[in-house]
């Protein structure tokens, strides 16, 4: 199995699709691994070198030694130079868009191109944590976390339902 060794992490990755054509590097969201983009690579990699990675932590790759929210975007650059990518088309999903943060912030030269779906890169400012304090006084509740759950849940009888249908 091809891994990168980079700063301080082993990261897993794997390469598909088409190696002449331009290099496109898929970056998976918080759960997720390489595999969350497994119906892309086939329709990319008709056209496209498609690069896919476990981010440190996750899947197949190790978090090792101290790291901090910068550590995705040294990832995403060590790996680019790891396999000597000058420049790529990112796509990235929920958490993998604080990887592209810091790839701009470091390289920004290696975007080719940049598709960023259901992230904010982890982006957020003095007036946004000041808002969130405020609702969550405002709110006294404890927020979503504290009635993610119906208030019966933890008392409920373990049982299932019985089903709705026949014959299934």
């Amino acid at each position: 199995m091809p891994f990168a060794d980079l700063d301080g992490s082993r990261i897993y990755y794997e390469q598909h699709g088409n190696p002449d054509g331009d290099h496109v590097v898929f970056v998976h969201g918080a759960g997720g691994n390489a595999l969350s983009w497994w119906q892309q690579l086939p329709v990319f990699g008709e056209r496209y070198r498609c690069t896919v990675y476990d981010a440190r932590g996750w899947g197949r790759s190790l978090a090792l030694g101290e790291h901090d929210r910068g550590a995705f975007g040294r990832d995403l650059a060590g790996l680019l130079e790891h396999l000597d990518i000058d420049r790529a088309h990112v796509i990235a999903q929920s958490m993998g868009g604080r990887a592209v943060a810091g790839l701009l912030r470091l390289a920004p030269e290696r975007a080719r191109s940049l598709v960023l779906c259901g992230t904010n890169a982890g982006a957020t400012n003095d007036r946004v944590r000041d808002l969130q304090a405020a609702l969550r006084v405002e709110r006294g509740d404890g927020g979503l976390r504290a009635h993610a759950l119906a208030p019966h849940f933890p008392d409920a009888p373990p049982h299932p339902r019985r089903p709705k249908h026949r014959g299934v």
